[in-house]
């Protein structure tokens, strides 16, 4: 748990297990909630954030989404939906659905495995000849 806490000297590993437990903590966000969460950090913060200092940005931003949304109409919806990506707000809650779903997928244990696996390989590949030794 203490490794949450950065120091320059921190071997590859432990570096690579706090990479792992940012994913764990953050995915359930995506990608564009948790850059606007690291971008009010960059601007706000005055020292390394935790992935619990990330994480209380991006309830706050889906806070304020979901008042957002409570408060426009049913029609402002497809206008929001559009412009997020979608086609419109049916399209947009339906893949809200497959996150969800994909996240409560008992897998995703399974994948988060195999990644950990992959970047264990990885960091072996990519060590120096004398230092795999």
């Amino acid at each position: 748990m203490m490794s949450h806490f950065w120091t320059a000297d921190d071997p590859i590993e432990s570096r690579r297990e706090q990479i792992i437990d940012w994913i764990e903590d953050l995915v359930e966000f995506g990608p564009a909630t948790v850059a606007e969460a690291c971008g009010q950090w960059r601007r706000t913060g005055s020292r390394r954030p935790l992935p619990s200092d990330i994480r209380r940005f991006c309830i706050e931003l889906q806070r304020q989404e979901q008042e957002r949304g409570a408060i426009a109409g049913p029609s402002d919806m497809d206008a929001y939906a559009r412009s997020v990506g979608f086609a419109n707000n049916a399209e947009r809650m339906a893949e809200i659905r497959r996150v969800e779903a994909k996240r409560n997928d008992p897998g995703n244990a399974e994948r988060l495995a195999r990644i950990r696996e992959e970047m264990s390989l990885d960091r072996v590949s990519r060590m120096p000849a004398e230092a795999a030794e």
